[in-house]
């Protein structure tokens, strides 16, 4: 265990740890480092539960641990943002994606996938087209144009694509 212990000038004293992460190596070293702790037993055993911790999180990365699947569309539209948009795509058309998913209703968003129908759908983009948007300067409610309705039902359905694939 890697306890060490500071004394300061002013004569107050403090403990800290220090380890290894695994999977690190002589050219890319990673340490874990904690501080301060007042005494040496309770630097200890923050040190031990890190290590535990640390160790647990190494060997589910190695395993690949599947997270859970999402059960809502937002849930389904950040999960694809994030494993497919951040991966395949430009940075700023993952901000478009994600800006665009503001415009969709937060009730239809909440809702669980299993209960949406295309019927859901069909009225979402019909809100959208009458009355989506608002004014810039007064909030006032403005219709959407047919081009960003298209974009906002083009992401929705790559997320369900990519998540039936």
């Amino acid at each position: 265990m890697a306890v060490s212990k500071r004394k300061y000038p002013s004569g107050k004293t403090t403990w800290s740890y220090i380890f290894d992460a695994p999977g690190s190596t002589k050219a890319n070293r990673r340490q874990i480092k904690a501080s301060p702790f007042a005494s040496k037993k309770e630097a200890q055993a923050a040190e031990a539960k890190r290590r535990i911790e640390v160790q647990q999180d190494h060997e589910a990365s190695l395993r690949g641990a599947i997270a859970p699947l999402p059960t809502t569309l937002r849930g389904l539209i950040e999960d694809f943002c994030k494993e497919h948009g951040e991966k395949n795509l430009a940075a700023k058309t993952v901000e478009r994606y994600r800006e665009t998913v503001g415009y969709i209703n937060a009730d239809l968003l909440s809702m669980p996938m299993g209960e949406i129908t295309p019927l859901h759908f069909t009225r979402e983009w019909n809100r959208l087209r009458e009355k989506g948007g608002h004014h810039r300067k007064t909030k006032a409610a403005r219709p959407l144009s047919g081009k960003t309705v298209r974009d906002i039902a083009g992401v929705v359905s790559s997320a369900f694509s990519r998540a039936i694939r």
